[in-house]
């Protein structure tokens, strides 16, 4: 009987394979990085719309590929340019609870306040670059790569992406 009860240990039977148990910070994938990185802009635009019309010429709803949130920036910067920002309405928008809870998070989240101005403008330049930049790529994978307008389109977007890179931000404090 020992003899068996050895095979079978030797053999693996009978043992569960032990799992470690999974926090969920680490096993992000790229898309919930670009919802992440969209969801931190239009909050940060919520707290301080006067960002806006800094980096507004770089910036339009349709950069945002996630569906709910072109929709909200797009009711946003409505709201940024007359000055008549209300969240609420911008909620209501919105049929689903799902939807509203996804939005409202974007008014209700309080970003961290980085230590310096240069942290801020860094970050902010950081997060503007990433939504262009997946925002230029999902336009490129979308399109027919043989025309030659998607060539000369890839070379104004490289350029704006440049223009954002050397840009000097002025954040106020």
């Amino acid at each position: 009987m020992s003899k068996l009860l050895a095979k079978l240990a030797a053999r693996g039977e009978g043992i569960e394979a032990y799992e470690r148990p999974r926090s969920g910070i680490h096993s992000s994938s790229p898309e919930d990085g670009i919802k992440k990185t969209q969801k931190l802009l239009l909050t940060w635009l919520c707290d301080d719309p006067a960002v806006y019309r800094l980096i507004g010429k770089y910036l339009t709803a349709d950069d945002f590929t996630e569906e709910i949130y072109r929709k909200a920036a797009a009711m946003l910067f409505e709201q940024i340019e007359k000055d008549e920002i209300n969240p609420a309405r911008i909620v209501s928008c919105f049929t689903s609870e799902e939807e509203q809870n996804e939005i409202g998070s974007l008014f209700n989240t309080k970003l961290e306040m980085l230590e310096t101005k240069q942290d801020r403008e860094k970050a902010l330049k950081d997060l503007l670059l990433k939504v262009k930049t997946y925002s230029f790529d999902m336009q490129r994978n979308n399109t027919e790569q043989t025309d030659l307008n998607t060539l000369d389109q890839a070379i104004k977007n490289k350029k704006i992406l440049q223009e954002i890179q050397a840009l000097k931000l002025d954040l106020p404090g």
